[in-house]
């Protein structure tokens, strides 16, 4: 790899920038609760690491009388009006200041929707992103390439010198499908795990500096 290269750096957001996942997953029990539907608080975080929300949700549909659209529409409210509790990841933001010294773009892709914005802003690092894509954008959602070879074409990318960095399997497999360098973040408090298909592991934020320097 060219190391003069413009660097491009697409994030993920829950787990790998915003602690969140306590957010996300009181939010969804909340929901279940309301519609006094008893599922796990263990399982139900299993399986949202290891798909996603918006398909654990389908599974409780299939299983219930209730719609998708009505259980996520009040997990959404529960999540968004609790956005203001979320934290960033321990040195989330020393890193994003680190990267702005150095010839690096940052960009996000998130299933997260319009309280994406707010949050950024509110924790102060919504500056740091050359662009932010979400579920409001309307992408086939991950594992599909589509919103990040849109940004690659936007922004005239090469495969070497762009990374999608994430800490669930569903973001390495998104970034293997774009042809492009796929970092898995795993501290010790990452619910994820490694799969064998990820070309770097990175057990705190900051490594990321290491890596790519070389």
């Amino acid at each position: 790899m060219n190391n003069k290269e413009e660097k491009h750096l697409i994030w993920d957001l829950d787990g790998t920038l915003l602690d969140s996942y306590s957010i996300i997953l009181g939010s969804l029990k909340e929901a279940l609760d309301e519609f006094e539907l008893n599922y796990d608080k263990e399982y139900i975080l299993k399986y949202i690491i290891e798909y996603s929300v918006d398909a654990f949700i389908k599974k409780v549909e299939k299983e219930t009388n209730f719609s998708f659209s009505q259980i996520k529409e009040r997990y959404s409210e529960l999540n968004d009006s609790r956005s203001s509790e979320i934290q960033l990841i321990r040195n989330a933001k020393k890193l994003l200041e680190e990267l702005s010294k150095m010839d690096v773009c940052n960009y996000i892709y998130t299933h997260k929707g319009n309280s994406t914005s707010s949050i950024l802003e509110k924790l102060e690092i919504g500056h740091y992103f050359k662009e932010v894509i979400t579920s409001e954008n309307g992408f086939e959602r991950k594992p599909s390439p589509e919103a990040i070879i849109y940004l690659m074409n936007k922004y005239e990318m090469s495969n070497e010198s762009t990374f999608y960095i994430g800490d669930r399997s569903l973001d390495i497999e998104c970034a293997n499908n774009s042809n492009i360098k796929s970092v898995l973040y795993l501290d010790k408090y990452s619910y994820g795990k490694k799969s064998g298909k990820e070309d770097y592991v990175i057990g705190g934020l900051l490594d990321l500096l290491t890596l790519i320097k070389n």
